[in-house]
């Protein structure tokens, strides 16, 4: 059996009697849940709130954070204790951005995410190969009371990138991989799985529309220029009935521009329309190394329409029980699932893009606007 070791303030503890482990792909800190019995002892000072710890399967680092509570049941002749904690990063969902006057310019979303991270004592890793992920913005303001993670996830949205964290505790922006691991066969190393298909957020018709400005006098070619809304527009062939979709941009987008976001869309409902969870035996897989997120399986399971399909694993949960003992429940889903469709980034007030932008190069350019 695996052991579990939890070292905090210089102390290890062992021996638990539930163990709960989880990492997401989508999830910016890993967590866990520990069960232990207190026979006739009082709890040791170093299993308080707030302390710091890593956690680890066999020596391997899974979590490296915080130990954020602990519960106490009593009886009469032992405690139960439950102890929960979550990866450094944790912090990051919790608290408030801050930064000396709320705004960056020409920085890349790795440096923006290096100072707000810094005070926190989390390093930032960029396992990004896309150079367009790598470019800096034009400018990048926080947004009254977000979070760290807020504002890190809607400026990944703008590169196109996932952010989660690691098993160091630290902050990672990647993509979705094409490395796979081992393949899972219902009865054999797959002990039970469950597969659900769901079409409510799938559409016959995705719509995304742009801006589109106003003013001048009716007929205008510019004004029509400037009041037009650039849209684009992709099927979804396998919806046999009327489910148009209309997104909104929250900026200015050029026509092929709006129809590249609308056949993301399409294409990331159509992913996120199969989920798959999967549970298998043990911790680790056959080569010895424990189940990561953002592996790519292949799944053998006739039974449930899986005749020899590649997902990707976007969650590990490691488990251990006195019924059931080592075990780990794998939640997979198509690739394109997490294959992130870069947004166009937001015009700041006074840029020289947006609909204000198109006005000035109107007025620019020798016209006048109504009196």
């Amino acid at each position: 059996m695996a052991e579990v070791a939890l070292l905090i303030d210089n102390r290890i503890f062992t021996h638990w009697l539930s163990v709960s482990i989880t990492r997401g792909l989508a999830r910016l800190a890993g967590d866990f849940t520990l069960g232990i019995m207190m026979p006739g002892q009082a709890l040791p000072d170093s299993l308080r709130a707030g302390g710091t710890l890593a956690l680890t399967l066999d020596g391997q680092p899974v979590i490296t954070g915080y130990l954020d509570s602990v519960s106490h049941k009593m009886g009469a002749d032992a405690a139960q204790v439950t102890i929960k904690g979550r990866d450094k990063t944790g912090d990051l969902v919790d608290c408030s951005a801050v930064y000396p006057g709320g705004q960056w310019r020409h920085r890349t979303l790795q440096q923006i995410a290096q100072d707000l991270c810094k005070p926190f004592g989390i390093a930032v890793r960029w396992a990004v190969s896309d150079p367009e992920a790598a470019k800096p913005f034009t400018s990048f303001t926080l947004e009254l009371s977000e979070s760290v993670a807020d504002v890190l996830s809607r400026a990944a949205r703008h590169r196109g990138v996932l952010v989660t964290s690691d098993a160091d505790g630290d902050l990672v922006f990647t993509q979705a991989a094409n490395t796979a691991t081992d393949t899972l066969r219902l009865g054999e190393n797959l002990l039970s799985a469950e597969y659900t298909e769901d079409w409510r957020d799938r559409h016959s018709q995705y719509r995304v529309k742009g801006h589109g400005g106003g003013g001048g006098h009716a007929g205008d070619a510019n004004t029509s220029a400037l009041r037009a809304a650039p849209k684009g527009e992709s099927d979804d062939p396998a919806i046999g009935r009327y489910r148009p979709k209309v997104i909104l941009a929250d900026s200015t987008l050029a026509p092929a521009t709006a129809r590249a976001r609308a056949l993301r869309e399409s294409r990331r409902a159509l992913a996120q329309s199969e989920r798959f969870t999967a549970v298998v035996k043990g911790w680790r897989r056959e080569n010895g190394e424990l189940w990561q997120t953002n592996r790519l399986t292949r799944v053998i399971a006739p039974r449930l329409s899986m005749v020899s399909r590649d997902l990707l694993i976007s969650q590990v949960q490691f488990d251990l029980d006195a019924d059931k003992g080592e075990r780990t429940t794998l939640t997979l889903a198509p690739r394109e699932a997490f294959i992130v469709p870069a947004e166009a980034e937001r015009q700041a007030s006074g840029a020289d893009g947006g609909v204000d932008g198109l006005v000035r190069a109107w007025l620019n350019q020798g016209n006048k606007l109504d009196e």
